[in-house]
């Protein structure tokens, strides 16, 4: 399109416009020039042409040639300008109501030659706003739209749904994990404290064992103590003095190194358990039946909470099944065996 087309399309949108914004009431002016002179009659004719005009959106002139936007716009002018010089009318004159009069039958003789130019394009205005092709076309890309906003809504929920499951088996299993090493910890702590009774037990027993190391040398490098060794009551007393206190310091010893290996063991012993307890979930988890996960649990019961020898009575203590005959037993229950 060329540019001078550009600037008349531009002008008469604007004249189009500013009609069509045009407020009526402002004509009246019944405050100004009172009642015998105000433009009261002018409100009804003036708003006719306004709706006229109103049929035309400013949106179809963008289809209009150049002979049907010139026309356009001289109208819109053309009743503008009558608008004017009511809105500057004045009583100083020789016959203001003939003036009055004439401006009124200005506005209401716009009407017919208004129509007669304008109603094809109101027409045609008309048809470009119900083009039920356009509307169909439309419609049918809406619906595309929608559809495929859709899909992809439907996408991003199963992708969603997926990630909740996904956090859901995830926070079941932490919930599972945390369960299992809130009971570890007791066996954690267990193990601790007997680890820090056997370190101090292992100390008094290398102190106990020095001592006898002591008893011994001083035994054998002080035989008789100022004592006659002819004298047999008192070789007999020096002898028993020296076995008594070795007895006694060589059972200190034992003592010692009895309750340093009693409480090693059973540090040892509850970290296992500590270990049985915390690997249970993933073995029960590699097992493919519900009987295999059972075998599972018992062993690892068996192992967590089955008596263990404690260091002071002797290996296999009362009550104590080995692992093996567990899992016989779990099998003959699974079996249907008595």
């Amino acid at each position: 399109m060329p540019a001078g087309d550009e600037t008349l399309l531009a002008s008469t949108r604007e004249s189009l416009e500013r009609v069509q914004g045009f407020e009526v009431e402002s004509l009246v002016r019944e405050k100004e020039l009172g009642a015998q002179l105000a433009f009261t009659g002018i409100v009804e004719p003036a708003l006719r042409l306004i709706g006229l005009l109103d049929r035309i959106p400013s949106s179809t002139l963008d289809d209009m040639p150049n002979e049907q936007l010139q026309a356009l716009q001289n109208r819109a002018d053309t009743i503008h300008n009558i608008f004017t010089q009511v809105a500057g009318f004045t009583t100083a004159q020789s016959d203001p109501k003939g003036v009055r009069d004439s401006l009124i039958n200005q506005i209401v003789a716009q009407y017919q030659p208004c129509f007669n130019e304008l109603h094809p394009l109101i027409a045609y205005s008309h048809y470009r706003a119900a083009d039920f092709q356009s509307l169909e076309r439309e419609a049918r890309e809406t619906r595309q739209r929608i559809e495929k906003s859709f899909a992809d809504g439907e996408a991003r929920m199963g992708a969603a749904l997926n990630d909740i499951q996904q956090v859901l088996a995830a926070a079941r299993t932490a919930a599972a994990e945390v369960g299992v090493s809130q009971q570890a910890i007791h066996f954690q702590d267990a193990a601790d404290d007997h680890k820090t009774d056997s370190d101090r037990w292992q100390k008094r027993t290398v102190w106990t064992s020095g001592v006898l190391f002591a008893v011994a040398v001083f035994f054998l490098f002080a035989r008789n103590l100022g004592l006659d060794a002819d004298n047999v009551p008192e070789a007999i007393q020096l002898a028993v003095a020296k076995v008594l206190v070795f007895a006694t310091v060589s059972y200190a010893v034992y003592l010692c190194a009895r309750n340093f290996l009693a409480h090693k063991h059973n540090a040892i012993v509850n970290k296992h358990r500590q270990n049985a307890l915390l690997t249970y979930t993933t073995l029960a988890e590699a097992a493919h039946s519900r009987a295999d996960q059972d075998v599972v649990l018992t062993y690892a019961a068996a192992c967590t909470f089955g008596p263990q020898p404690t260091g002071y009575t002797k290996d296999g203590g009362e009550g104590f099944m080995p692992p093996n005959s567990v899992i016989g037993l779990v099998k003959d229950a699974a079996e249907g065996k008595e």
